[in-house]
C-alpha cells in the first residue's frame, strides 16, 4: 500500500511537471476582446502585435494601436484581404469587388504602370466567367484615358491582355 502511494505521488508529480512546462511551451500570447467585439494580441512579453503577426499557421494584421483590421489593407504599396469575420488573410475569389485590388497587385508585380499618376481602373464588364477591366489614367474628372485592357478569368486567376499590356496573374 505504502509503495502504491509512493508511486502514485510520483506519477502525479511527473504529470504536473510536464503539464506545466507543456503549457509554459505552447503559451505565445492572449487574444484580448474589448465590449465592442475588436481584437488585439498581447505577446508573451505583454507587449501588443503591431503589424503582420503569424499565429497557429494563419497571418493577421494589426493597426499602430494594435487592433486587428479585417477587409482590405494596404502595407508597402500591395493590396491584402482579412476575412471580415476572423481577421485571417486570405486570397479571396476574383469578383466585381476584388478584381481592382488583385488588378493593382499584379501590375505591380509586373512593374506595369507604376510611373503613371493618377493611376486608375474602372471595370468594363462582368459575366459568370470573366470580368474586364480597364487601367488607365484620369486627366480631368469627366476624362479617363484607357492604355491597357485584361479579360480576366474568375477560375484560373488569369489576365489575358486584351489591349496594351502583358497577361498577368492575379
Amino acid at each position: 500500500m505504502r509503495k502504491t502511494r509512493k508511486n502514485m505521488a510520483a506519477l502525479a508529480g511527473t504529470v504536473m511537471i510536464l503539464a506545466l512546462s507543456q503549457a509554459a511551451v505552447s503559451y505565445a500570447g492572449t487574444w484580448i476582446m474589448d465590449d465592442g467585439g475588436r481584437y488585439r494580441y498581447e505577446n508573451e512579453d505583454k507587449s501588443l502585435a503591431v503589424g503582420w503577426l503569424e499565429t497557429d499557421g494563419t497571418w493577421y494584421y494589426f493597426d499602430e494601436d494594435g487592433w486587428m483590421k479585417t477587409g482590405w489593407i494596404q502595407d508597402q504599396g500591395r493590396w491584402y484581404y482579412l476575412s471580415a469575420s476572423t481577421g485571417a488573410w486570405t486570397v479571396p475569389p476574383v469578383n466585381e469587388s476584388t478584381a481592382i485590388y488583385l488588378m493593382k497587385n499584379a501590375l505591380a508585380d509586373a512593374g506595369l504602370f507604376q510611373d503613371e499618376e493618377n493611376l486608375d481602373i474602372k471595370i468594363e464588364s462582368v459575366t459568370k466567367s470573366t470580368i474586364v477591366l480597364t487601367v488607365g489614367k484620369i486627366d480631368r474628372p469627366e476624362s479617363f484615358r484607357g492604355f491597357a485592357q485584361y479579360r480576366v478569368d474568375r477560375k484560373t486567376r488569369k489576365a489575358e491582355s486584351v489591349f496594351g499590356g502583358n497577361d498577368l496573374k492575379l
